[in-house]
């Protein structure tokens, strides 16, 4: 889809307050596919990996974006795309080495929504395991931010209670990517 395509898209899902998703379906130069733009976020995706941006608000009340992307094979994962926001059914389905990256807009103005100060990351310091609505057995970060006036929850989580260094390299390198429109 054009970029041109998808803008008209989003202009007309805003104007009827409709709920619209997204497959990574451009490419950048390299050949790796771009999530977005929609509802002002994009981000990079590696190859491999498979994801959705759509409005957490469904169309009722102002457009909120709601990104969840995943190392999944789109074959090995068809739930992610019609999956409910924390990812239910796409978690049980989850290998030891995959990852579900969900990034939720917020009309909060909760202090906790720090300003972002350089990429968005994820650190060691920043899992956990007993998240509420997320599998036990499953490491999870939770990092509230803030970029371009607008106040995000990040959720990753790891398909193993202990994700090697090189996951948690590899999710930064994703999150870097992360592309927010005022």
């Amino acid at each position: 889809m054009s970029r041109r395509a998808v803008a008209i898209a989003a202009a007309v899902a805003a104007a009827f307050g409709a709920g619209i998703s997204f497959a990574a379906s451009q490419h950048e130069p390299g050949g790796a596919p771009i999530l977005g733009p929609a509802y002002g976020i994009s981000i990079d995706l590696p190859r491999g990996w498979v994801g959705r941006i759509s409005d957490a608000n469904a169309g009722n009340g102002a457009p909120l974006a709601d990104l969840q992307a995943g190392s999944f094979d789109a074959a090995d994962c068809p739930d992610l795309v019609k999956d409910d926001d924390v990812g239910t059914n796409t978690a049980k389905a989850m290998a030891a080495g995959d990852v579900l990256v969900l990034v939720w807009e917020t009309s909060s103005s909760h202090p906790a929504y720090e300003p972002l100060q350089g990429p968005l990351h994820v650190t060691a310091a920043d899992l956990g395991s007993s998240l509420e609505g997320f599998p036990t057995g499953h490491a999870v970060a939770h990092v509230p931010f803030s970029t371009q006036g607008r106040a995000f929850d990040l959720f990753v989580e790891f398909g193993t209670a202990s994700p090697a260094a090189a996951q948690v390299e590899r999710v930064d390198a994703v999150l870097g990517s992360l592309r927010v429109a005022p």
